[in-house]
């Protein structure tokens, strides 16, 4: 649920997307603008929403956190959308994975 563009966080992500894991044809999803936090991302029609928890890699080897604050799904191609995403951090502890 977005509000005034912050997120309610009271309750846990619905789906969690690992963005490494999508960069394959027709499931892809990757950086318009990283200080910005846009991504653009090709799948499944109106397969995410504002609950959906995406992560990235970072060069520290740390896991970021982000959830959505806006997403626009396009017509042509059905497939593809925009989010604009906010910062939730970092996992706390991923040095074992």
């Amino acid at each position: 649920m977005v509000e005034k563009n912050k997120i309610k966080v009271n309750n846990s992500p619905n789906r969690i997307v690992n963005i490494w894991e999508h960069k394959s044809w027709g499931d892809n999803i990757g950086w318009i603008d990283w200080d910005g936090k846009k991504i653009y991302g090709f799948s499944s029609p109106y397969l995410y929403d504002e609950q959906t928890e995406f992560r990235e890699r970072m060069q520290s080897g740390k896991i970021a956190r982000f959830r959505p604050i806006k997403i626009e799904y396009e017509l042509v191609p059905h497939d593809m959308f925009f989010a604009e995403l906010t910062d939730l951090g970092y996992l706390e502890d991923v040095s074992s994975n």
